[in-house]
């Protein structure tokens, strides 16, 4: 039996690496909980970055990006049309 009011939500974790020799490749995973820390996002960040495989060539830069955050700014900017940059206190 299925209770209707379990709701789970998935989030989409994904990375954009570039490589010092301007070779951009992309990786992601999804979560099926909210992603509430710091923590949680680095080690999430970390096992995008050397699953499956570490990178073999040097890394410039790294992008992480996660979607469908539970955040109440976002849905009222939804309303009102407008959106929002968000940061993290690191």
């Amino acid at each position: 039996m299925v209770n209707s009011n379990l709701i789970t939500h998935y989030i989409p974790l994904r990375a954009k690496i570039k490589y010092h020799d301007f070779a951009i490749t992309t990786r992601s995973r999804t979560v099926d909980h909210f992603v509430e820390t710091k923590e949680e996002i680095i080690a999430l960040s970390h096992e995008l970055l050397i699953q499956p495989e570490p990178p073999i060539k040097a890394v410039r830069l790294l992008g992480i990006t996660l979607s469908n955050l539970n955040i109440d700014i976002e849905k009222k900017n939804k309303k009102n049309g407008d959106s929002t940059q968000l940061t993290f206190n690191f």
